[in-house]
C-alpha cells in the first residue's frame, strides 16, 4: 500500500499543529486546525488517539520533558500508518459503540 502526496501533506500539516498543541501541554482540538473537515488523523483515530494520550497523562508530561515530544509524535505518525495500510487493505472493521436508550437492559428479565 503506497501513501500518495496528499496523505503526505495532510501528516505534516496535522503533526505541525499536533507538536505545537503538545507544546503547550494540550492535546489538538477540532479548532486546531484550518479546515476541521482536514483534521488529522480522520476520525474516528483522532477521537481514539486523543482519547490515550489524554488517559496516559501525555500532554503534561511532554510539557515538563519536551525531549520526548519527538517520540511522541513518532508513535502518533506510526499508528496512523497502521491504520491507513489495515483501512486500505480492507483488514480493518470498524465498530461504534452506541446503544440505543431502548435497546439498553433495564434488568427485567420478564416479558411485558
Amino acid at each position: 500500500t503506497y501513501f500518495t502526496f496528499s496523505d503526505a501533506s495532510k501528516a505534516m500539516l496535522g503533526l505541525q499543529i499536533w507538536e505545537k498543541s503538545l507544546r503547550k501541554a494540550r492535546l489538538p482540538l477540532t479548532d486546531d486546525f484550518p479546515d476541521t473537515q482536514n483534521r488529522w488523523p480522520e476520525e474516528p483515530l483522532f477521537s481514539h488517539v486523543s482519547d490515550a494520550l489524554s488517559d496516559l497523562g501525555l500532554p503534561r508530561l511532554v510539557r515538563r520533558h519536551p525531549e520526548i515530544l519527538t517520540s511522541v509524535l513518532l508513535g502518533v505518525s506510526k499508528l496512523v500508518i497502521e491504520f491507513i495500510k489495515a483501512q486500505r487493505q480492507g483488514k480493518l472493521v470498524i465498530v461504534e459503540e452506541s446503544i440505543d436508550k431502548d435497546e439498553e437492559y433495564d434488568g427485567d428479565d420478564e416479558a411485558d
